[in-house]
């Protein structure tokens, strides 16, 4: 329809116009408190829209880090409790190594096992016409008779020892005195208490003074079933070492984490080497641990060291645990900051609104009144015809 195809008085129209006018104001306000934005689109405010925009944007980059930074702290976290795990392994493996001293060789041999605990001032000992006596003085050296000492000063191992120096042979172990030789050696207690006992092959414990002749002293299993438990944590070092991987990442392994922060902002966390045993500088007991003199001293020297790589390893991971915790917070305070910001530009006075709302319907009432009451010239003409 033409626009002059139908005439409006000028108060009509004029009332017409205020009425369409009100509509629109209507429709915004009405649209402002539905989706609680003043700006919803360029048409609205180009200069805070697309402001708001650039806000949101960063915040959504940002919100995105994040997600890599929860990521890189799990993965520390799954590093921090295999390094746990590993120092309680190491504990165990110590302990191991520690116990080794004192217990009797793995190999046989052939002679006799004297208990040195009972041996006592003035006793005397006869190895194959080498007479030994027991006395308070300084420790026998040589491999010939004389006098060795006993009680406080030294230990059972120095006595074994002082008693093997004058045999000719290997000292013994902790507690028990070796006076191994060729097959018919003999061994006389004389003068000696109840408790000097020999302790042969058969388990017999001669109580009296007499004369044993030496047979072939069995090896023991106590070595042997140490080498076994101690060997058998390494694997369980390297398994656990193995194991303490997150999502395919295993910072307890030789590789590089990069954490993003934001854009050209990284941290790359690098392990340089991994934590299996070898690469801790320990090794499994293989001809070690055989012999009566033989200690775990080297192994437990060895564990310490490692314990001490641990512990680096650790302060290194929390020293990038602190940081990626920082960060983690910046962004956070970043993205609600910038989420403020947009919303500042964009977001809607609700209280305004409504004021607005119930304005602009008063006014909608009126200029409906009005139009209608400018309409009644027009209808004037009407009662021409009646």
């Amino acid at each position: 329809m033409a626009i002059n195809d139908i005439s409006l008085t000028s108060g009509m129209r004029a009332n017409l116009t205020s009425l369409q006018s009100t509509v629109t104001l209507l429709n915004r306000t009405q649209q402002r408190l539905s989706s609680g934005k003043a700006v919803n689109s360029a048409l609205d405010n180009p200069v805070n829209f697309f402001a708001a925009q650039s806000l949101n944007a960063r915040a959504s980059d940002l919100s995105g880090y994040k997600d890599g930074m929860a990521n890189a702290v799990s993965t520390i976290q799954a590093a921090d409790k295999g390094i746990t795990g590993l120092t309680t392994l190491l504990g165990a493996a110590k302990a191991i190594a520690s116990s080794v001293e004192g217990l009797a060789a793995n190999t046989a041999y052939t002679g006799v096992e004297i208990n040195a605990s009972g041996i006592a001032s003035g006793d005397t000992i006869i190895i194959d016409g080498k007479t030994l006596t027991a006395g308070a003085t300084t420790a026998n050296t040589s491999a010939t008779a004389g006098t060795f000492q006993v009680g406080g000063t030294l230990t059972d191992a120095q006595v074994a020892a002082n008693i093997a120096a004058a045999y000719g042979s290997a000292a013994g172990t902790s507690g028990k005195t070796s006076a191994t030789g060729v097959s018919g050696s003999t061994v006389t207690f004389s003068n000696s208490a109840a408790d000097l006992t020999d302790m042969s092959v058969t388990g017999t414990a001669k109580t009296t003074d007499g004369t044993v002749t030496a047979s072939t002293i069995a090896a023991s299993s106590d070595r042997g079933s140490l080498v076994s438990q101690y060997n058998s944590i390494m694997d369980q070092i390297n398994t656990m070492a193995d194991d303490s991987s997150f999502q395919g990442v295993n910072l307890l392994k030789a590789t590089t984490l990069t954490v993003q922060f934001g854009g050209s902002s990284t941290l790359g966390i690098t392990t340089a080497t991994g934590t299996h045993y070898t690469d801790l500088g320990l090794a499994k007991i293989t001809t070690q641990w055989d012999g009566a003199t033989d200690t775990g001293a080297t192994q437990m020297t060895a564990i310490d060291t490692a314990l001490g790589t641990l512990r680096s390893k650790s302060q290194t991971l929390s020293n990038n645990l602190a940081i990626i915790n920082a960060r983690q917070d910046w962004s956070t305070n970043m993205v609600n900051n910038l989420q403020t910001g947009a919303d500042g530009l964009t977001l809607a006075d609700s209280n305004q609104e409504g004021a607005n709302m119930l304005m602009l319907q008063t006014r909608q009432s009126l200029g409906t009144t009005a139009l209608s009451l400018s309409s009644q010239a027009a209808q004037s003409v009407l009662r021409l015809f009646q």
